[in-house]
């Protein structure tokens, strides 16, 4: 199943457990010797909202500049909608009703936006568009 699908009614990062931050990881295209240190020292959402750049740095993981950054980014964009999450929650009525087994339907993306995703991805380390090898299967795009 997608890493994307797996992700996308996940609980806040800081409920994470230590295959959801490792999925969060994969989706960052992390290199997976990378994934698998997080995997070894069980590190969790709890755990990854305390890393610094420190942590980063220095063993077991002593990862290079440009990916300390990009990761320290993402982990304070993932803050960020957990806090926007947070205070759509305290807004009786509003927003979507979650059953299970149910998928909820959020905006409905073009066709030529679908393919730029099936085709694209962002490296994180550049911040440039690159080629996906290989593009999105259906099952795999459904999931944008």
């Amino acid at each position: 199943m997608a890493v994307a699908f797996r992700l996308r009614s996940r609980p806040a990062i800081s409920e994470w457990t230590v295959d959801q931050v490792c999925d969060f990881l994969e989706t960052l295209q992390l290199d997976p010797a990378v994934i698998d240190k997080f995997r070894a020292e069980a590190v969790d959402g709890r755990v990854l909202c305390e890393v610094s750049d420190e942590d980063l740095s220095g063993p077991p993981f002593q990862l290079s500049f440009g990916l300390r950054k990009a990761l320290l980014k993402e982990l304070a964009q993932q803050r960020k909608l957990d806090n926007h999450r947070r205070v759509g929650e305290r807004s009786a009525g509003a927003g979507p009703v979650l059953v299970k087994g149910q998928p909820v339907e959020g905006p409905k993306l073009s066709h030529d936006a679908l393919e730029r995703i099936r085709k694209w991805r962002l490296e994180v380390s550049t911040g440039r568009l690159v080629p996906r090898e290989p593009p999105l299967t259906d099952e795999e795009l459904d999931c944008w």
